[in-house]
This record gives C-alpha cells, sequence and structure tokens, in this order.
C-alpha cells in the first residue's frame, strides 16, 4: 500500500533495489488484501468445507482478529460496505472459515 501511494517510500525501496543490484520497483496496480479476504473470495466456505482433508471437528477456538485485519480503514475501504461485507466492529470471516473446516468458534 505504502508504495502505492508514499513517493519516500518509494524512493526507499528503490535505494536498497539499486544497493543490492535487484530491478528498482516500479509501481502499478498494487491491490493490498488480507489472506482470509483472499480464502473468502477465491475459494469461499462451501468449497473450503469440500476441500477439508483433516477435519478441526471437536477443536474450540477463540479467534483473534487484531488491529491489522480490519484497520487501517483507508486501505480496506471495502469494509463495513454493508450485507456480505466484513465488520470492522465485529468481524466474522476468520470465525466462518475456521466453521467451515469443522472448528467451534468460541467468545
Amino acid at each position: 500500500y505504502d508504495l502505492s501511494h508514499d513517493a519516500s517510500s518509494r524512493e526507499t525501496v528503490a535505494k536498497l533495489a539499486a544497493k543490492s543490484g535487484d530491478q528498482p520497483y516500479e509501481a502499478g496496480n498494487v491491490e493490498t488484501i488480507h489472506a482470509l479476504d483472499w480464502i473468502r473470495d477465491a475459494i469461499g466456505t462451501d468449497e473450503l468445507r469440500k476441500r477439508v482433508k483433516n477435519s478441526l471437528n471437536g477443536l474450540k477456538i477463540a479467534n483473534y482478529y487484531g488491529c491489522m485485519y480490519t484497520r487501517p480503514r483507508h486501505i480496506f475501504p471495502e469494509k463495513d460496505k454493508g450485507p456480505g461485507s466484513e465488520s470492522t466492529s465485529k468481524p466474522h470471516f476468520m470465525d466462518d472459515l475456521l466453521a467451515a473446516a469443522g472448528a467451534e468458534n468460541v467468545e
């Protein structure tokens, strides 16, 4: 995200790349997504349920989302956009994915 939106960050990375002999970073169309969102969008809970090889059945899991999953909001503007989107105040996608794998989510 920073490389796409901050010239100073791009300059720092370009200097480090040049110093190490690597090609310079060229800003392009970069989209920042969280791994949970990618799994949900690319596979989905129904398909995940079908693909589970070792069920998490019997495991009680208390998920911790942390602040990096839902914030900063300017990086993840799609959150809190209504039905089907993730809530920043009460996220649930990790719960959904782990339940699809057989786990029991606990508070």
